[in-house]
């Protein structure tokens, strides 16, 4: 687990959310939007990229092996992009994580202090029946988590990062703490931007 510690920390230097001054170029954010509007991508999953002189760099962590090779695809059709280094490591399939992933989703999208960030602005009918059927045929059947998300939840061996980026400090800490509440979790690790004022 020291090795998902260290590449969280490495993802989450490079994840900082840019400045103004330092806009990522449309090439960049081109291809970063075609992985980001996968069906495959949903808030276990954490990808970003870097773009220097026509090659891009993937890194982050993908839930199955389709989407690793569906982002790499994806990256490869954006304007600009002449080569992709892939280095998105995909988790370990394990049933207890993706369990761990759909609890952890519900203590943070189903709160009312953290509800904002979910989809549309607000946890819903179809996120509480999407939670239900998830726990009924497991994550890859359901549509858990698919959609645009400010918190991305990575789960391994039991373990939670989260990732992204929230309004203020106490939504931070809330985030945290609805997850590491949660039973059989062995540890949080909160990598969760604030925009500076």
């Amino acid at each position: 687990m020291t090795h998902f510690v260290l590449i969280a920390a490495v993802i989450g230097a490079r994840a900082t959310p840019p400045s103004v001054a330092q806009m990522p170029d449309r090439a960049l954010t081109d291809a970063l939007g075609r992985i980001y509007r996968l069906e495959q991508y949903t808030a276990f999953d954490w990808i970003v990229g870097r773009l220097e002189k026509g090659t891009l760099s993937l890194q982050g962590f993908a839930r199955t092996p389709q989407l690793r090779q569906q982002a790499e695809a994806a990256a490869r059709k954006g304007s600009g992009v002449d080569d992709v280094v892939n280095r998105i490591e995909v988790l370990p399939a394990h049933a207890s994580d993706d369990d761990l992933r759909v609890r952890a989703y519900e203590a943070i999208y189903a709160s009312g202090a953290l509800e904002r960030y979910a989809p549309g602005g607000q946890f819903g009918d179809a996120a509480r029946s999407d939670l239900e059927e998830a726990a009924r045929v497991g994550l890859d059947a359901s549509g858990v988590g698919r959609g645009p998300h400010a918190i991305h939840i990575i789960v391994s061996g039991a373990r939670i990062l989260l990732l992204g980026q929230v309004r203020t400090t106490g939504d931070r800490q809330q985030a945290e703490a609805r997850t590491r509440t949660l039973s059989g979790v062995l540890g949080v690790t909160n990598q969760l931007r604030v925009p500076e004022r």
